[in-house]
């Protein structure tokens, strides 16, 4: 009833409205059959890691403080999601199905409230409102099926980035509302809305993943496409001092504080190059490259190329290295400057294309992320489909009607196009069921992915054929990246330790001879899985003590590199323990020293504490446990518990020494 009222409200067709809601729900039926296979598919990526600390408040091992405001995800903590993500595993299981089956629930809410920002959006556009109501339901339709979409949907943790879109939708959803009110003259119901309504979304958006930032900037696109228009010049005093504090307040107010920041403390958003593979400018380039690839895949999928591994996604050097960066960034300066020169002629053009670049630009822009994700995509792809619906109708506005109105062949289009996204989808969802299925296709399309080779590997090694998971390994070794061959005779190492025990130390030599000025993450986690490694079990050619020089030694050409970034002391830390372990306390100590950083966790501390009593070294061991009770998180059971194992240590010790 809400909805009809506000239809009537906006002058939408009542009699459209019903054909509209028929398209929405089969829509969502034939979204629930493309992804249902791929619900009981295995976790992905960084699934487990992310959601290890809700297993342990599962099995009492953590508090859920820890959990929800500890987990250090993003500027804002991330809490509202992975609050969702304990509640689902509490009511339904710690389960891949338990996780996915809310996400695809929660898809189905994103595409409504899509659906309905959409409709409020089409019919300020005078050229598409006599059919706003299912042209709407067909651009949510398509979003809703579209299998860019899929590696949000099946992929546990972009749960984040799904419940801030959805509140950003909501959000946007609420702008349409209450601007339409302060527009008729409704002005305490649109300020209360403005000032606690859309603050609400906004916060609850804010703490599910930051992309919900952009909310207020979308905002400001829509009131340049949709009302800025010659009947509103004359608007209220009150309503434009409303709009002024509304945008003082949620848009220029936090950017001018986000540019004193970062003017101030560059280091705060731009630190994460000292770990990255590219500079400031090099990821630039690269963005433009990205945001149009990711035009052409929102446009024409491409199956089976399409994935989560890519880390081979090519860095821009220069315009023309690669030679797509230049045109890349000439088809994004063309598309904006048509876009504006159509705002007034078509709308829905500017709207829907600068909806695709605001809401990308918190991920595509100076941050030094990863270079290329298909999730970024959740939100934006509603502006490019509004977009493309506008630039369809501008572009056959002359074209005289035939036997069938030009509406109608829109539908038709529009139909037969959806039905298209849902096979893929399902098709993709299908390979995504299986684990051997889906590292498979992603190896075969990302031959130069580390990751998505190495993942096939050891999924190969787990099934006994070793062959494979070596032909997969050493393929890296052809790359021209010298990155990559590091880190695939490093990861031939492991794999060696771990089918045989018998690893190459020319392996480990070549991994120096290719290491570069800078160590990432990639080399901590592998130098991690070979240190677990060798816990459990020896590896001739990749001794404790082996494997501690190779890691120094490739730390020795690190010089570009702060000490204090996260692979460094972690690696430090890894090189300790790992003289620890062939008995050289003293190497140990020393590597142990250089891993305390001030930006270094309480259990850095806590074993250097140990290197100092096995060293004799009471008085500095007794000095840096208190720096360790200074650091440790008083919400995490682990550190908790590893002090006070630490204190006990130090007081058998004390007393051994005595006797």
């Amino acid at each position: 009833m809400e909805l009809d009222t506000t239809a009537n409200m906006l002058g939408l067709r009542s009699d459209t409205m019903r054909s509209a809601r028929w398209v929405f729900a089969g829509a969502l039926l034939g979204t629930v059959f493309a992804y249902w296979i791929g619900l009981h598919g295995p976790y992905v990526l960084d699934d487990i890691n992310n959601l290890t600390p809700i297993a342990e408040w599962l099995h009492g091992d953590n508090t859920w403080q820890h959990v929800v405001l500890s987990n250090g995800a993003g500027m804002f903590g991330r809490s509202l999601s992975m609050a969702t993500l304990m509640l689902s595993a509490w009511v339904a299981g710690f389960t891949p199905f338990a996780f996915k089956l809310v996400i695809l629930f929660r898809h189905l809410l994103c595409g409504f409230a899509g659906w309905q920002m959409l409709r409020l959006a089409i019919v300020r556009d005078p050229h598409l409102r006599r059919h706003a109501d299912i042209a709407a339901a067909l651009l949510a339709a398509l979003w809703l099926l579209h299998p860019l979409n899929l590696s949000t949907v099946l992929y546990a943790v972009q749960r984040m980035a799904q419940m801030s879109a959805l509140f950003t939708l909501a959000a946007l959803w609420a702008y349409f509302l209450l601007r339409t009110a302060l527009q008729q003259g409704h002005t305490r119901r649109a300020a209360c809305g403005l000032f606690v309504l859309f603050p609400m979304f906004l916060l609850a958006g804010l703490l599910s993943k930051e992309n919900a930032a952009v909310a207020p900037a979308l905002c400001l696109v829509f009131e340049l496409a949709y009302f800025r228009q010659p009947r509103d010049e004359h608007q209220p005093a009150v309503a434009k001092r409303i709009l002024a504090i509304f945008y003082g307040g949620f848009l220029l107010v936090p950017t001018i504080l986000a540019a004193a920041v970062f003017a101030l403390r560059p280091n705060r958003f731009l630190g994460g190059y000292a770990v990255r593979d590219f500079t400031l400018p090099e990821r630039l380039l690269s963005e433009g490259r990205a945001v149009m690839d990711y035009v052409g895949a929102l446009l024409l999928p491409r199956g089976r190329a399409m994935g989560v591994f890519n880390d081979d996604f090519a860095v821009s050097t220069g315009l023309m290295s690669p030679p797509s960066t230049a045109i890349a960034v000439f088809a994004l300066v063309a598309i904006s400057a048509l876009a504006i020169a159509l705002r007034k002629r078509a709308p829905s053009v500017f709207a829907g294309w600068f909806f695709f670049l605001v809401a990308h630009s918190i991920e595509s822009s100076v941050l030094p992320l990863e270079l290329y994700f298909e999730h970024r995509n959740y939100l934006p792809a509603f502006g490019l489909l509004l977009a493309v619906a506008g630039m369809a109708e501008f572009l056959t506005r002359r074209i005289e009607p035939g036997a069938m109105p030009r509406w109608k062949l829109g539908v038709l289009a529009a139909g037969g196009y959806a039905l298209a996204l849902g096979v893929a989808t399902h098709a993709r969802a299908f390979v995504w069921a299986d684990e051997g299925r889906f590292l498979h296709q992603e190896a075969v399309h990302h031959p130069g992915s580390v990751r998505a080779n190495t993942a096939l590997a050891y999924y190969e090694i787990r099934q006994g054929n070793v062959i494979l998971a070596r032909a997969a390994i050493d393929g890296l070794l052809q790359s021209p990246n010298p990155r990559v061959r590091e880190l695939a005779y490093l990861h031939r190492v492991l794999s060696d330790c771990v089918v045989s025990g018998d690893a190459t130390a020319n392996d480990l030599h070549q991994a120096i001879a290719l290491a570069r000025p800078k160590v990432t993450l990639d080399e901590m986690y592998v130098f991690a899985d070979l240190a677990s490694i060798n816990d459990q079990r020896a590896c001739n050619g990749a001794s404790p003590a082996t494997l501690a020089d190779t890691i120094v030694a490739m730390l020795a050409v690190a010089h570009s590199q702060p000490d204090g970034i996260l692979p460094k002391w972690k690696l430090r830390n890894t090189a300790a323990q790992l003289y620890a372990a062939a008995g050289d306390w003293n190497l140990a100590m020393a590597q142990a020293e250089l891993a305390w950083q001030p930006s270094a966790d309480a259990p850095v501390g806590a074993f250097l504490v140990r290197t100092y009593v096995q060293n004799g070294m009471r008085e500095k061991a007794e000095r840096t446990f208190d720096e360790v009770a200074r650091r440790v998180n008083r919400n995490d059971f682990k550190d908790r518990n590893g002090l006070i194992e630490l204190r006990q240590f130090l007081d058998r010790a004390a007393a051994d020494q005595t006797d």
